[in-house]
């Protein structure tokens, strides 16, 4: 488990959106959009890079300390996905991560119009959900995403930068595309797209030129393509992106929109009047013959009377969603006023009292600190770490001596140990992993041990002076664990938690376990003695069996008993 991992948990365990990492500032969360300082102790650029480092790859790393920022995403498993974007700034390495609910909401859960629902029906086209950041417009495309999925039997190409939503396959077959990782552009990806037979494709950003161009192609070649633009309203989408292009494409650009385009949703996240959350508004555009006519002959601004007037078709303005949402008593009258087009519509209705008592509101709950129990996180930042070395400190700790058998010396290793032998392997094939993929291995495992009754067991080894000697002398970490791999099968996993302390992971191994400990330690003290490091080295090694009744990788490294060190 990362460090990290820790302080973005907060975002589920608050219902936060947002997490602010900003050197000489505590961790800071948005919630409901107002930002909440946490009361956990300031940052500082390195720490921030110690966590930020440790949960990115070798090329993200690379591009970081290239161009100063970097775009990734990063899974939690069983509690969130997390867009994340490093930066450097004035005060040092910053970072800003957003969640993205693992489960993807569906239509009814985020409210979503039978009229935007009904856009999935489209054979081809461009659909375009628009919004200024942080507005929900990629919860609104993934909810229908997913309405396809679970509807029709197609193909689906999403493209976003980075990776946000994955969807199970459902009735669809569906391909996620990240830009930087599997393409080297939005363009690049929804060219390569038109060779991979798609019947939808949804572009996270549409931000450039190309990639309009080549969107507004797909939808003319026959495909439903829907894309995600940084405008506030329907006749805004329409001018920028003509505007994107150099006038004399604009008339060409203008009618393929205008044979193209079949709808807009322009959205906005308003806090409840109850506080209780957010709710999305949305502004629709129903793309018609007359509307057509109209972005053909550059009259855009026309638009939004039509949508005024023609409500049968589904379509309507965001100020008359926010007059629907003021009556049904969701939203008050001062967050109406705020994001209302045309004030006028909502001035009489708002007082100044309730406009100040609301700020004010605002302003409280920004200032109120969220109470963050340090030794949770502290608790929580490396499990498998934590237990390592509670089970090394075992030796010393008189009060545990009745569940801890001390090894002292070979004679008694070989009675505790018994008869176990293991044979040896001219080629090891056990498996090194992460720390974090060995703790989703002990999760797997364990699921298996708990259905077959077998025991799974943990190898811990301990080298004193390794970090030192790795230094001084000609021998690599390497070669350490190709003794450990030695010792090993096929279907056990060695992890290292720092540059002295490894972890092997034996499932189905009962009490074998003994022997491939005492093989580990007899084999790493003769390659010390050979190197003649056995005086500058330190080797302990011991073992742990898993209880088959517990089913939580947490309480597991909890309840792990009966630790046996060689020493």
């Amino acid at each position: 488990m990362a460090k990290l991992d820790a302080l973005l948990r907060l975002l589920e365990d608050h219902g936060g959106s947002d997490l602010h990492m900003v050197p000489n500032e505590v961790p800071v969360i948005r919630i409901n959009g107002s930002l909440r300082r946490t009361s956990l102790e300031p940052l500082t650029s390195q720490i921030n890079k110690k966590y930020f480092y440790e949960i990115m790859d070798t090329e993200q790393i690379r591009l970081f300390e290239q161009e100063n920022d970097v775009d990734f995403s990063y899974e939690i498993k069983g509690v969130a996905r997390f867009r994340g974007n490093i930066f450097r700034q004035n005060n040092g390495i910053s970072g800003v991560f957003r969640l993205i609910p693992t489960r993807v909401l569906s239509v009814n859960e985020l409210g979503i119009s039978s009229t935007i629902q009904d856009f999935i029906m489209l054979k081809n086209g461009l659909v375009l959900v628009t919004g200024p950041t942080g507005s929900g417009k990629s919860t609104t495309l993934a909810s229908l995403i997913d309405l396809i999925n679970s509807t029709k039997d197609v193909h689906i190409i999403t493209i976003e930068d980075p990776l946000e939503f994955v969807h199970e396959e459902k009735k669809a077959l569906i391909t996620h595309r990240e830009v930087g990782r599997h393409s080297k552009s939005f363009a690049n990806a929804l060219r390569s797209a038109m060779r991979e037979d798609p019947d939808v494709i949804m572009v996270g950003e549409m931000r450039d030129l190309e990639t309009i161009a080549l969107a507004l192609t797909a939808a003319e070649m026959g495909v439903l393509v829907f894309g995600t633009l940084h405008t506030n309203s329907a006749p805004k989408t329409i001018n920028r992106i003509i505007d994107v292009f150099p006038d004399n494409q604009q008339e060409q650009i203008r009618t393929m929109l205008a044979s193209s385009l079949k709808g807009v949703v322009a959205q906005q996240l308003l806090e409840k009047k109850d506080g209780s959350g957010r709710i999305a508004v949305h502004e629709v555009l129903v793309v018609n013959p007359g509307v057509s006519n109209l972005i053909r002959e550059g009259k855009s601004h026309q638009i939004s009377s039509i949508m005024e007037t023609n409500k049968k078709e589904g379509n309507c303005t965001m100020d008359q969603t926010l007059q629907q949402l003021y009556k049904s008593g969701k939203i008050s009258g001062a967050q109406a006023l705020r994001k209302s087009m045309n004030k006028k519509l909502f001035e009489n209705i708002v007082t100044e009292e309730e406009l100040t008592a609301e700020n004010m509101g605002q302003s409280s709950l920004a200032d109120a600190v969220i109470k963050v129990d340090v030794s949770q996180i502290e608790r929580s930042e490396n499990l498998i770490g934590q237990f390592v070395e509670s089970m090394l400190d075992c030796e010393n700790d008189a009060a545990s001596q009745s569940k801890t058998v001390i090894l002292k010396s070979a004679g008694q290793q070989a009675a505790q140990i018994g008869k176990n032998e293991v044979s040896e392997k001219t080629e090891p094939e056990a498996l090194f992993v992460s720390v974090d993929d060995f703790q989703d291995k002990i999760q797997a495992e364990l699921e298996k041990s708990v259905n077959t009754g077998t025991e799974l067991s943990l190898i811990i080894i301990e080298i004193d002076g390794l970090a030192d000697v790795l230094q001084a002398f000609s021998f690599s970490q390497e070669d350490v664990l190709q003794v450990l791999k030695s010792c090993l099968r096929d279907n056990d996993y060695v992890t290292n938690t720092d540059e002295q302390v490894y972890l092997i992971l034996c499932p189905c191994t009962g009490v074998a376990v003994d022997a491939i400990s005492q093989r580990i330690f007899k084999n790493l003290k003769s390659f010390f003695s050979e190197n003649n490091l056995d005086s500058q080295i330190n080797v302990n090694v011991g073992d742990a069996t898993y209880p088959t009744i517990v089913s939580d990788s947490s309480e597991l490294l909890q309840t792990a008993s009966e630790v046996k060190y060689f020493n």
